[in-house]
């Protein structure tokens, strides 16, 4: 997805209502990746933990497998996180639970969290391409 195997650094990563992350060169002021993350599910939160965690990947806290620095968690219309591989383009895991649309997300090490609408907040922890309450 990134543009000819470019390195993160120097990248800034926008989510919108029009259901798509785009990628963003910082210091050509251009936007030089799109995800679309589905019709009608409008994007209402993002972290990425690349922005501080270079191209390594996030330390793993108590087991599981870690977020990639090039994955980017998103929380939207149909609430859920949805975490996205920057590099692939690709959706590589989708945490569902909430009643309502997910409005907050932070992503550190093998863990999620996130709140919604509903009033309730879910800690998640990753093992592989699964989400564990």
């Amino acid at each position: 997805m990134l543009p000819g195997g470019a390195s993160l650094a120097g990248t800034i990563i926008s989510c919108s209502w029009d259901a798509t992350i785009k990628v963003w060169d910082a210091a050509a002021e251009a936007n030089t990746a799109s995800i679309h993350c589905g019709v009608g599910n409008a994007l209402y939160c993002l972290d990425w933990p690349g922005c501080s965690a270079g191209d390594d990947d996030a330390a793993a806290g108590g087991g599981g497998v870690a977020v990639r620095a090039s994955w980017v968690g998103v929380g939207c219309r149909q609430r859920a996180v949805q975490l996205y591989d920057l590099e692939a383009g690709l959706r590589v895991l989708q945490c569902d639970g909430h009643l309502k649309e997910v409005g907050a997300v932070q992503l550190a090490g093998n863990t999620i969290v996130s709140g919604s609408g509903d009033t309730t907040i879910k800690v998640r922890r990753t093992t592989g391409t699964q989400a564990t309450k």
